[in-house]
């Protein structure tokens, strides 16, 4: 169905985060008090990786990993996921749930705790790679909407994919 999209997506991710450095060995987990194992298994899993070496086993072994990542690791690591979310979105189990939830806002109910947290771990992309992001939403809407039509049903609402391409959009267009 929309496999030359995904195709022509993921040279677009390659191409606007190619030139993301790694965030070294001891700024991957957001604990590295070692008062979280969770955050501190992940660091060691992915110590070394390179985002683009990552597979889709890897995005679902790893599918809840994004909250418990730093920002510069967030930014390293997020290719990975767009891609594999993108190309496998049924393989990733809930990795492309926990994708959506990251790249989303919070509701103006949030605490401003939330919303600090979310802008420290978006504000360092470039107009490019939120304009990839906002591919990856459109794609994603896109597939729950066809995964609905082939069961002969329209797709529910999407809220948060929509509330996170309105946030993004704005980002792609700053200067």
């Amino acid at each position: 169905m929309y496999s030359y999209r995904v195709q022509e997506f993921e040279a677009h991710v390659t191409e606007a985060f190619g030139s993301i450095t790694y965030p070294g060995d001891d700024s991957i987990g957001y604990d590295s008090t070692g008062y979280d194992p969770e955050s501190a298994e992940i660091a060691l899993d992915l110590r070394g990786k390179p985002w683009a070496e990552l597979s889709k086993f890897d995005i679902l072994r790893r599918k809840d990993s994004l909250a418990f990542l730093t920002p510069e690791a967030f930014m390293f690591y997020l290719p990975a996921y767009l891609v594999n979310c993108a190309k496998y979105p049924f393989e990733v189990d809930t990795a492309t749930t926990s994708l959506r939830g990251s790249l989303t806002p919070p509701s103006s109910k949030a605490l401003e705790r939330t919303s600090a947290y979310f802008r420290s771990r978006t504000q360092s992309f470039s107009q490019e790679q939120c304009r990839v992001i906002v591919e990856y939403l459109e794609l994603a809407a896109e597939i729950q909407r066809d995964d609905w039509a082939t069961l002969g049903m329209e797709s529910p609402e999407m809220p948060d994919i929509e509330r996170a391409l309105a946030w993004w959009r704005r980002r792609a267009e700053e200067s």
